[in-house]
């Protein structure tokens, strides 16, 4: 079996490191360089987010100062 870099996967999308496949992201994560990041906390994102920027706050939560 040839193992693919975490790299060689599409924006939006991470290495499955059981599988050694690229899947698309998940709601609530955004994916980049083919690594999956969960949003911070209380924050939301589509699937195949792709930055940090991605995640939100869902209805009925606020940024505090320190912007998340």
């Amino acid at each position: 079996m040839i193992f693919l870099p975490a790299d060689a996967c599409d924006p939006g999308s991470f290495l499955n490191a059981t599988t050694n496949e690229c899947v698309s992201c998940r709601p609530g994560y955004y994916c980049s360089a083919g690594i999956i990041t969960r949003c911070p906390d209380n924050m939301a994102s589509p699937a195949n987010s792709t930055e940090v920027s991605g995640c939100y706050c869902p209805s009925g939560y606020t940024l505090d100062s320190s912007g998340f």
